[in-house]
């Protein structure tokens, strides 16, 4: 199985996306597109990437979590895809590159003109699966005080993550190219009358609060002024007032008004723990970390973004729902790898994985 992909950089041309594709976007949920390219277009870019294979221009390549700070030298095998980063100077077709940039870059101007975000795609790789090869479920971006001083390094983060199937048109069909390697995304029943999900005025999604009516979007705003004086702050002298930035956990409606979920907290609080390793966060830590700096009523509601309620339970019989979570508001997107197809969802919002490919 192979497929081009990426995450759109976050720091208008319409026709691609309909409306109802924008609101499953805003909304946390994963975005189909069939025949987002035509069968010519995929065949075209398939071809590429099986000259560049022999070419010997593809490497194996694992999964990483995103939220360390450090890890150790990865070592890849067979279970890991192939991939190839594409850069300016790649060989190959580039004429078929290049036509499926001017598509990408149509996609572009239509998600960056109706989310409202500042959007470039900075980041493209041709992969391929092989019998076996599957990427575990992860998040794709995170909130950048969630990962060290590593989250600040960058000046864009990932926003909305898009791959493109590539996969032959007998994929799935007894004895025809291949099976398996379907994208699954977990996706939560988003509380209707609650604000768009993923990022909100810069601020990025940390977690969900579970509403009777529906998941909430919990955001985390790391720059919220306080007065520091002499009995908060040591190094404030006399009769000195200065301004010490703080966070906050908040939610937020359509109106935009900010509600306000937790008080103003710092990792100096009392409240805010240390990482077990010392140096980051573990999900679950994380998880405990957030939900220490809520009002009390509402600590047992929150989970982080990253939460996939029991997955070894899950009974997809059952409508893709987890029996058992208790606001059953998680559901299982399963995504088949047609050729051409477009897939879309916000970068912070759904964890996801690649299951393993049976055959091709």
């Amino acid at each position: 199985m192979v497929k081009r992909e990426s995450s759109v950089l976050a720091a208008a041309i319409g026709g691609i996306l309909l409306p109802r594709h924008f609101s499953t976007l805003t909304r946390g949920g994963v975005v189909e597109v069939p025949n987002f390219l035509s069968s010519g277009q995929t065949n075209a870019l398939r071809r590429d990437i099986k000259q560049l294979r022999d070419l010997g221009e593809f490497e194996a390549s694992g999964l990483r979590n995103n939220s360390e700070q450090d890890g150790p030298i990865e070592a890849y095998g067979e279970s890991d895809r192939l991939v190839r980063i594409i850069t300016p100077d790649l060989g190959g077709d580039i004429m078929a590159r290049t036509e499926f940039d001017d598509i990408l870059e149509s996609l572009r101007a239509e998600l960056s003109s109706s989310l409202g975000r500042t959007l470039s795609c900075a980041e493209q790789y041709y992969s391929i699966y092989g019998p076996g090869s599957y990427l575990a479920c992860h998040m794709d971006e995170r909130h950048e005080d969630t990962k060290g001083d590593r989250g600040w390094e960058s000046r864009s983060r990932r926003s909305v993550s898009w791959l493109v199937y590539l996969s032959e048109e007998d994929w799935e069909i007894p004895g025809g190219a291949g099976s398996g390697g379907n994208f699954r995304g977990y996706v939560r029943s988003e509380c209707q009358t609650a604000a768009r999900c993923g990022s909100h005025e810069g601020d990025l999604q940390v977690g969900w609060l579970a509403r009777a009516e529906g998941d909430e979007p919990v955001f985390l705003d790391s720059w919220v002024q306080s007065k520091a004086t002499p009995e908060v702050d040591s190094s404030v002298k006399g009769g000195d007032v200065l301004w010490r930035p703080l966070s906050q956990l908040y939610c937020t409606s359509f109106t935009g008004n900010r509600d306000a979920v937790s008080p103003a907290f710092s990792s100096d609080s009392e409240s805010w723990p240390v990482p077990a390793d010392g140096v980051g966060f573990t999900a679950n830590e994380l998880q405990a970390a957030f939900a220490a700096q809520l009002h009390v009523p509402l600590r047992g509601l929150f989970s982080v973004t990253d939460s996939v309620f029991h997955r070894d339970d899950l009974d997809l019989e059952e409508d893709g729902k987890q029996p058992d979570d208790p606001w059953g508001s998680q559901r299982v997107v399963d995504v088949s790898p047609s050729g051409g197809k477009l897939v879309l969802f916000d970068s912070v919002a759904v964890p996801h994985e690649v299951l393993p490919v049976a055959s091709g």
